[in-house]
């Protein structure tokens, strides 16, 4: 359905938000819905943001974002 309509849907990997630095361990959900919808994972990063925005409010700093080439 959200193939057809050309729709993205952006899911985090690690389940949650990190409040610190690096990564927390990966769950597996976001990449079998990826692979039973026959959609590409498209790897995003997003710039540091530790200590430079409040994670609980709207519209309070910049972020940068990188999309890398789709995984097959």
């Amino acid at each position: 359905h959200f193939k057809k309509r050309r729709i993205s849907i952006w899911m985090f990997p690690e389940g949650t938000r990190s409040r610190g630095r690096g990564l927390l361990p990966f769950k597996t959900g976001a990449f079998h819905a990826a692979i039973a919808a026959g959609v590409p994972i498209i790897p995003v990063c997003v710039s540091t943001t530790s200590n430079k925005i409040n994670l609980n409010r709207l519209h309070n700093g910049l972020v940068i974002v990188e999309m890398l080439p789709p995984i097959d």
